[in-house]
């Protein structure tokens, strides 16, 4: 959802999509996100959205 492949989710908050995968906070989405990826969801979409 997060891939910056063009989908359903692109368009989509990092709340939007925390409940999406089934998150019922999305602040333990975002702790979980920056624990395995090393990066908040929202730096994640930022740089994303600027490098293309």
């Amino acid at each position: 959802m997060l891939s910056g492949v063009t989908n359903r989710y692109s368009n989509y908050s990092v709340t939007q999509i925390a409940e999406a995968c089934g998150f019922a906070e999305p602040l333990y989405f975002s702790r979980v996100f920056k624990k395995y990826y090393g990066v908040a969801p929202s730096y994640y979409l930022k740089n994303l959205n600027e490098n293309g």
